[in-house]
């Protein structure tokens, strides 16, 4: 194993802190979830308005990360003469001192278990989203009861009457 240049060691040191960002905005994609499933339940519209809002601040900051760790791959596999595929967190983390190994492993461990709990928390709030979507589709259907066929029946004078006595709110004028 070659030995890491101080120049390497610091541009590793840039791929990890970009990496202590991800892992950041992963906890803080983990409370908007939870942020989320909280104001659709309470019907919170101000905190849905909030919370879009503060998705859209800080989409700038999220940018701005992804860019600097892909410049900083970019970097790093330049200074090590490895092809931008190569570098990932495990072959760093055979590359990298003991020191720098075990900081590695603990992150790529923590961004690990982050990544899976968004995967379930996300596929809670689309059931949960997908479920109020039903909800909502069958009581307007209950409502307004927009089925296609009415019945259509005549007064004494002739005119032209449809059925509307069974939806809840007759959109007749």
């Amino acid at each position: 194993m070659k030995a890491m240049t101080n120049e390497t060691r610091s541009k590793v040191e840039e791929l990890l802190r970009c990496l202590d960002g991800d892992i950041r905005n992963t906890e803080l994609n983990l409370e908007r979830l939870n942020e989320l499933r909280s104001a659709v339940i309470k019907r919170d519209y101000n905190g849905l308005s909030r919370l879009l809002e503060s998705i859209r601040q800080e989409s700038s900051q999220h940018n701005r990360l992804k860019s600097d760790r892909q410049t900083a791959r970019n970097e790093l596999a330049e200074s090590l003469g490895w092809e931008i595929e190569q570098v990932t967190l495990s072959r760093l983390e055979q590359y990298a001192d003991s020191e720098m190994r075990e900081y590695i492993r603990q992150r790529k461990s923590r961004l690990k278990r982050l990544t899976d709990q968004m995967k379930k928390e996300y596929a809670l709030t689309v059931l949960l989203l997908s479920e109020f979507s039903r909800i909502n589709r069958r009581f307007m259907r209950a409502l307004f009861n927009n089925k296609i066929f009415e019945t259509v029946s005549y007064d004494s004078s002739g005119t032209v009457r449809t059925n509307t006595a069974n939806a809840f709110v007759n959109m007749k004028l």
